[in-house]
């Protein structure tokens, strides 16, 4: 926006003014002016139709090594501790020569198309001037307007050179601008939904099916249940079975499903999620902190209070573990929480989760990273979570972690295989079909 083509866009419409003026110096002049309008045009059209496609894929081949290298710097103590950089790094090069390829390219065929253009123009100012010089031989025309008809005819073509030689940046623009149109797409602007002020919890499953890009079959597939308010129920089953894709489902962050997820009788979807936010706790497999102090992370980056951030820290256990941190709670974890363990961030973003006691608490692997200590004040949690009637689901395979729940649900290949209750001998459990009634 900012460019010069931009500029050559507002030349335009001068364009018909300078070819008026040489129709009326000399009808020659202004045929000759359009003849040349007319033809330089079709060699810009031409030569942006065949640099487009290179200019679109080196800008798609750019933003490919600027993603992968970026995911492969996240993670380098990985790379550096079992010497990955060498066939990371040939991985990289190809893409990086995909990318350099496909820019030359873009870059040979811009210049050709530049380089084409400049000669007509030179050309078209020298038959301009031969033309009004043999005009002004037969008395037709002055010499000053010879001249005149010269910077009459640039004026009226600069702008169409100007959009030639700032073709790239337009299709890189028109590229970005497509990215962002599907973007808004495929997540459009969200209603102000619903609100309350009191959640209960109780969630209802109907015909919920979860999908992934490049899988052809479902994650999950038709899957119809109810859970009550208060519950606690326990999720397992073997790795890929859909576990942390249901637990997702459950709170309405998986982005490809079908069906509803119905929370208090309300499409979850349909829900304000400014509105929700509070009233759900969410510990993730793959624990996310964020840049800032350890206080600010349990509070969610929302007003600090102080009261409920030290009720979630010492219902979970680190309130001892904080105040040994350099700053106690106004300590910066660093990005990431870099500067903590793989035990502190997790405890850390367990109590997170349950700031401010939200009603409805999905906790996947919670123990992953865990010692003795911290399985502990897990358990406590559970319980005290269940005291006051929230609804917890808890993803595990720990026994002692699944009889703490009330209902026991066994996953297995995109379904719900089995669902147990727990009664005074242990836990019973009975096979239900997950497309009928449950």
């Amino acid at each position: 926006m900012t460019g010069n083509g931009l500029i050559a866009l507002f030349d335009l419409p001068w364009m018909p003014v300078y070819l008026f003026v040489l129709f009326a110096m000399h009808p020659l002049l202004g045929w000759f002016g359009i003849g040349f309008t007319i033809f330089l045009g079709a060699l810009a059209w031409l030569s942006g139709l065949l640099t487009s496609t290179h200019l679109e894929h080196a800008t798609t081949a750019e933003g490919n090594t600027a993603n992968y290298l970026a995911g492969k710097l996240r993670n380098s103590e990985v790379i550096k501790a079992m010497g990955m950089l060498g066939n990371l790094r040939r991985r990289w090069l190809l893409l990086y020569r995909e990318h350099v390829n496909a820019h030359w390219k873009a870059q040979e065929r811009a210049g050709q198309a530049a380089a084409l253009l400049k000669f007509v123009q030179y050309s078209q100012q020298s038959l301009i001037l031969a033309l009004g010089a043999w005009l002004a031989i037969r008395g037709e025309l002055t010499l000053g307007a010879m001249i005149a008809s010269n910077v009459l005819m640039g004026n009226a073509l600069r702008p169409i050179g100007a959009l030639v030689s700032t073709w790239k940046g337009f299709v890189q623009a028109r590229q970005s601008y497509s990215d962002i149109r599907k973007l808004l797409e495929q997540y459009p602007e969200r209603a102000p939904g619903h609100q309350s002020s009191k959640v209960k919890g109780k969630i209802t499953l109907h015909q919920l099916s979860a999908y992934a890009r490049q899988r052809q079959t479902p994650i999950l597939d038709a899957i119809d249940f109810r859970f009550e308010a208060g519950e606690v129920i326990g999720i397992t089953g073997p790795s890929g079975a859909g576990k942390s894709t249901l637990a997702r489902c459950l709170i309405g962050i998986w982005p490809s499903t079908s069906g509803k997820v119905l929370l208090d009788g309300i499409d979850i979807g349909d829900w304000s999620r400014e509105a929700l936010g509070p009233h759900i706790g969410y510990l993730p497999q793959d624990i996310e902190l964020f840049e800032g102090s350890v206080a600010e992370n349990i509070c969610r980056f929302g007003e600090v209070d102080s009261g409920a951030i030290l009720d979630a820290a010492m219902q979970v256990g680190i309130h001892e573990m904080i105040l040994r941190l350099p700053a106690g709670y106004d300590t910066p974890i660093g990005q990431a929480g870099k500067l903590l363990s793989g035990g502190q961030r997790q405890r850390l973003a367990l109590a997170r989760a349950i700031y401010g006691l939200p009603d409805l608490i999905v906790l996947d692997e919670p123990s992953a990273n865990l010692d003795d200590v911290g399985e502990a004040a897990l358990v406590k949690t559970i319980r005290d979570l269940k005291k006051v009637g929230k609804t917890v689901f808890l993803v595990a395979h720990q026994r002692h972690l699944l009889a703490l729940a009330d209902r026991l649900i066994v996953m297995t290949n995109v379904q719900i295989a089995q669902v147990g209750t727990r009664n005074a001998g242990g836990v019973s459990g009975q096979s239900i079909s997950v497309r009928g009634d449950s």
